[in-house]
């Protein structure tokens, strides 16, 4: 059982990093952004997978950390990793 729970907790830190390396990859989101970013929402999966609207809405003193242009460039690039990913199956 213990090993059990050790693997899920690992596959889900493996995943985890997948999800924060794309965030690193975003323009303009530096440590600190990406940082507050995981403050506020607690993991790098849900801040790929939450709905853009929702990320411009996260509060006044979150706005003031990650600006529109920020939030355009996680939508841009999550539509280009989407769009790979999409390739990459294709093929």
């Amino acid at each position: 059982m213990e090993r059990q729970l050790r693997s899920v907790e690992s596959e889900r830190l493996a995943i985890e990093r997948e999800y924060l390396y794309w965030l690193t990859k975003t323009p303009s989101l530096g440590a600190v952004k990406i940082r507050k970013m995981w403050e506020r929402f607690q993991s790098f999966e849900c801040i790929y997978n939450i709905e853009e609207k929702l990320l411009r809405s996260g509060g006044r003193s979150y706005t003031i950390i990650i600006t529109v242009t920020d939030i355009n460039r996680v939508a841009q690039e999550k539509l280009f990793v989407n769009a790979f990913l999409d390739l990459v199956r294709c093929q």
